[in-house]
């Protein structure tokens, strides 16, 4: 029933953020290194984003005795996550709107990282978070890198977004990874946040090639939900499935680190927009058609490759 009830919510509240960004005028228009031709709705992210925030309380408030595992019983403050993702889709809403500095947005990223450590259990051994490597490594190395895959995974997620489906793509095949290893695991907490974000990846594909109520998800919606991407796949590797969990989304990692490595190399800005990303080039090299054919079978490879790690290589 909460996922029939979240199906409507989702799409009602895309038309309601459509309707809204048109009354304030709020639109992407076209521009150098931009593919669309035409002045287009942005930020549709920001409405389906609360009514996201909204369910993901109400399936902590709802989850039975039996979903709870030790692993969700021991987290010390589970709601910062849906309030911080409200506080990222505020931030970046404005961003959209009016702009924000990159370096304030990095910092309120970093920030809200940090304070999200919360969301996951305390290691007895050492009176804080150990996320990726179960103490193998030092704690403060192990924090810096949780930080750094954290934040670059939400940048990733914006990054991806700039061609039709994409954002849709990464979306849909993340959660799909992310939760059939939660299933697998029997950690049900995750994987009913997961089909949440299946849901929300798949109805926005409607709004994305729709004709009539064309609109782009804008940094309103890339960054939270890849707040919410990077926060999953920290908490499978904090499961101890950090091959699974690297997997699933490293098709987008390569390509923009290789991409913004190769940049830096040849002393080119990165925080200016550009196409240089594999999947761009592609793009306009042979099409949408031809890079979705070899999009999603990529996608359909590494989810494949993360579940059967899933029992063959833990921490």
């Amino acid at each position: 029933m909460i996922y029939f009830l979240f199906i409507i919510s989702i799409f009602l509240s895309f038309y309601i953020s459509i309707f809204f960004n048109k009354k304030i005028n709020n639109y992407d228009v076209p521009g150098k290194e931009k593919f669309h031709q035409d002045k287009t709705v942005t930020s549709a992210g920001l409405f389906p984003n609360i009514v996201f925030a909204l369910f993901f309380y109400l399936i902590v408030i709802y989850l039975t005795d039996s979903d709870k595992t030790k692993y969700f019983l021991d987290i010390p403050r589970i709601l910062i996550i849906p309030f911080f993702f409200i506080l990222i889709t505020l931030i970046s809403f404005l961003d959209d709107f009016k702009f924000i500095p990159y370096q304030i947005r990095l910092v309120v990223q970093l920030l809200v990282i940090f304070f999200s450590f919360s969301s996951f259990p305390i290691d007895e051994n050492f009176n804080f978070q150990i996320i990726l490597m179960d103490g193998l490594l030092p704690l403060k190395i192990d924090l810096f890198l949780s930080i750094f895959i954290w934040a670059l995974i939400i940048n990733v997620t914006n990054f991806i977004d700039g061609v039709d489906g994409m954002f849709s793509t990464k979306v849909i095949f993340s959660s799909i990874g992310l939760g059939i290893n939660f299933f697998i695991i029997k950690e049900f907490f995750y994987f009913y946040i997961c089909l949440l974000l299946l849901i929300y990846g798949m109805i926005f594909i409607f709004f994305n090639f729709s004709k009539s109520n064309k609109t782009f998800i804008g940094d309103t919606g890339t960054i939270p939900i890849g707040f919410i991407i990077g926060w999953l796949i920290l908490t499978l590797c904090d499961l101890g499935h950090l091959v699974s969990a690297l997997l699933i989304t490293f098709y987008y990692i390569f390509d923009v680190t290789f991409t913004l490595s190769k940049r830096i190399l040849q002393k080119k800005s990165i925080f200016t927009r550009h196409n240089d990303f594999i999947f761009k080039r592609f793009y306009l090299k042979y099409g949408i058609k031809k890079l979705f054919l070899i999009i999603i079978p990529i996608n359909i490879i590494f989810i494949t490759l993360s579940v059967y790690f899933n029992d063959k290589f833990s921490i």
